[in-house]
């Protein structure tokens, strides 16, 4: 079971993850997320790729666990597989185009 230090200590940067996303801001779930994406640049080696990680990882563990994926939900409400898979998709997706030399 996941607990909530142990949410804090591995996925600091998935804990909040969705603060953003439903900004009346943008147009689109996916249009919030690239904002959020867009907003870091060009210092993204500092929390996109970390955060990435952290998703992708989180969505690895919840694809093997669905206790994992509700211990996950309970201390960070906002990150589900859908906002995580998004996330990762389209912060993947930047550092390919903007990122390589």
């Amino acid at each position: 079971m996941l607990t909530r230090w142990e949410t804090w200590a591995r996925f600091p940067l998935l804990i909040d993850i969705d603060r953003w996303a439903h900004d009346d801001e943008y147009d689109s779930f996916e249009a919030s997320v690239q904002g959020r994406i867009d907003a870091g640049h060009p210092l993204c080696d500092s929390e996109l790729v970390p955060a990435v990680a952290q998703a992708l990882e989180a969505l690895a563990l919840c694809a093997e666990s669905g206790s994992f994926a509700a211990a996950l939900l309970s201390h960070a409400s906002g990150a589900t597989q859908d906002l995580l898979a998004v996330y990762a998709e389209l912060g993947h997706a930047h550092m390919r185009t903007h990122h390589r030399p």
